[in-house]
């Protein structure tokens, strides 16, 4: 049998989800099933993603449930998720951003739908940042970048933009983070670490050259030419000394992917635009919310 996860969502999403799934098949000692019927059915009002999990170093069963299905479970069904749904083998997530421990009792076989974003989940998976590197050779602009990053005392300072600004659903959910946030970061590392230079990553590099203004030492982290970029970025996310992160799932994997010993995270603490979650299972002890 298998645990079945259904992907979606942009990378630090599947980031999530993924590592969940390899932490529970790994306690089950059983093996992980990855379902991207999502990716073919993207739900409306959420935006266009791709599957990257792939460019990771990482070796799922990949099912497309669009048509593959009866490889995995013998018989023809348009949906896996219908299908386990019909025999009440889906398991739901309860609520975003919290640690569920009855979720790790399922039996295999079950159909696990939901974003599972707590580290708690693969706390004890260490091979999880091996696993999270890139398959393919990184363009020769990271390794640019990497030199410059590895040459001092980094700063990763993440702005999200993109469909939290254009889309009008993911407005209200998610929102932008204010200025001050990152001035207030911006001096909270400083002043415990001289000689920062900042790093800046965003999917809208334009508006932070225009904005931010308030760094000194600041290098801009132009988008590669590739359209499968954001692995590069997470690379070099991950290789930064510190990190002020953006209220995104895939700020937070380049955080908690970096494994200098001495380092300072900086979250928000309004993670999303009107609601207030509990961080306590997202946020790890050792980062900083402001």
């Amino acid at each position: 049998m298998s645990i079945f996860i259904r992907l979606s969502g942009g990378l630090g999403n599947q980031m999530f989800q993924y590592a969940f799934g390899h932490a529970l098949a790994k306690r089950k000692k059983t093996n992980l099933v990855i379902d991207l019927d999502w990716f073919h059915n993207i739900p409306s009002g959420s935006s266009y993603q791709k599957e990257r999990l792939s460019l990771l170093n990482l070796s799922p069963e990949f099912i497309n449930s669009n048509g593959a299905v009866d490889k995995i479970i013998g018989i023809k069904k348009n949906s896996l998720l219908a299908y386990f749904s019909k025999k009440k083998m889906v398991y739901k997530e309860k609520q975003n951003y919290i640690y569920d421990k009855k979720v790790l009792e399922v039996k295999d076989g079950q159909y696990l739908d939901g974003y599972w974003q707590s580290y708690k989940y693969f706390s004890d998976c260490p091979e999880l940042k091996k696993i999270f590197s890139p398959k393919k050779i990184l363009h020769k602009k990271t390794l640019d970048y990497l030199k410059i990053i590895k040459a001092n005392q980094s700063v990763m300072l993440h702005i999200r933009r993109g469909d939290y600004v254009t889309s009008a659903t993911a407005n209200q959910f998610h929102g932008v983070q204010p200025i001050e946030y990152y001035k207030k970061a911006y001096e909270l590392i400083r002043n415990s670490t001289p000689d920062i230079h900042i790093f800046v990553f965003s999917d809208d590099i334009s508006w932070a050259k225009e904005n931010i203004s308030f760094c000194t030492n600041l290098t801009f982290i132009e988008n590669i030419d590739d359209s499968d970029n954001v692995i590069d970025e997470l690379f070099l996310m991950s290789r930064c000394n510190h990190h002020i992160i953006a209220n995104s799932s895939l700020s937070w994997w380049g955080a908690w992917l970096n494994e200098y010993e001495k380092k300072i995270v900086v979250a928000p603490k309004q993670w999303l635009a009107k609601e207030k979650p509990q961080l306590d299972d997202l946020i790890p002890t050792n980062w900083t919310l402001l």
